[in-house]
């Protein structure tokens, strides 16, 4: 009613020649008001009813385990349609787990404990085979486990959000990005990868990896905490809170080359302590890298590393701060 009052009051001041019988403007524009309305009317039931379809299902009470309810098919409706769908939401009881992946068929799926990581725990070190845990699917959240393992944790994907995690991996790496725009990485420890806890390099051109947050995150033991590499450009990287120690290496490894460019790196308020190699090192095969501010190193702590920071390439891209951070001294 009120959008029909407006219509009438607007019409007051509209010239004669718009009210004239060949240009009934006033039904026109009626008639629009009345379209508009009936297609809010439809398509607000339709999200309702998507977002109350949305199902919660209990692990053990449910399925057994997260991957058994993940792979569940229903046949008797229809054959080959899972329980499990987008949007739905696992929630998983205290106890001890096989190691789960969810494919990309589950886009905005959430698998979350009830009594957070350290009663909750996810434990792939007795598989006999070769067992990812990790997540494909856009919009998907991990939240909440304890993780044990002898492999790497994959995140391909966009949108995706590991939060509240304890990773001791007795394997190569903590976790692995290949590609993805908007993943984020929270509250999380990683400890005990022989190679490196973070391993961010895309493989493919066509898939980089965008807008990755790392806030609260500490890595702990690997030879490298951090590697950041790549086939071509990394953009919009964040990495705040975080700490990085006992790494033989490297707190951080940051790789560039011609064909690899971090775009606006940002890597503020961080402590590196006690790595016997270096805090940070940056190795630039390129001395044509643009003489920009793309990466921005700030507000960090160093201290007891065997060397702070350390530039294979002195170019200005970087920019120091030298009231916290010693600067790179190699």
């Amino acid at each position: 009613m009120c959008n029909t009052i407006k219509i009438d009051q607007d019409l007051e001041h509209m010239p004669d020649c718009r009210k004239a019988k060949g240009c009934d403007m006033k039904r026109i524009l009626r008639a629009f008001a009345v379209i508009h309305f009936s297609y809010l009317f439809f398509f607000i039931p339709v999200l309702a009813c998507q977002f109350l379809n949305a199902a919660v299902w209990n692990i053990p009470a449910d399925f057994a385990t997260p991957q058994a309810a993940i792979d569940a098919v229903n046949t008797e409706p229809s054959p080959d349609e899972y329980f499990v769908k987008p949007g739905d939401t696992l929630v998983v009881s205290p106890g001890t787990y096989p190691v789960f992946f969810i494919p990309d068929r589950l886009p905005g799926l959430v698998v979350r404990s009830s009594g957070g990581r350290d009663a909750t725990v996810i434990d792939g070190t007795g598989s006999a085979i070769w067992q990812y845990f990790g997540t494909a699917a856009a919009d998907s959240t991990i939240d909440g486990f304890t993780l044990k393992k002898k492999d790497d944790a994959l995140v391909n994907g966009d949108a995706i959000q590991l939060k509240n995690l304890f990773i001791d991996s007795v394997g190569a790496r903590g976790i692995r990005i290949r590609w993805g725009k908007g993943i984020s990485i929270t509250d999380t420890i990683i400890m005990g990868s022989a190679v490196t806890g973070l391993w961010v390099n895309h493989e493919s051109s066509s898939k980089p990896i965008e807008e990755l947050t790392l806030r609260n995150v500490n890595i702990d033991g690997p030879a490298t905490g951090i590697f950041l590499a790549g086939v071509s450009d990394t953009r919009d990287i964040l990495m705040e809170n975080c700490t990085i120690s006992g790494c033989s290496k490297a707190g951080i490894s940051i790789q560039m080359n011609g064909l690899c460019f971090h775009r606006r790196l940002i890597i503020r308020n961080c402590l590196f302590t006690l790595n016997p190699g270096k805090g940070i090192t940056a190795f630039f095969q390129s001395a044509t890298y643009p003489d920009t501010d793309h990466v921005r190193i700030y507000n960090n702590y160093f201290a007891d590393n065997g060397l702070n920071a350390d530039m294979l390439h002195p170019i200005t891209c970087i920019l120091w701060n030298t009231d916290k951070s010693p600067g790179p001294t190699s």
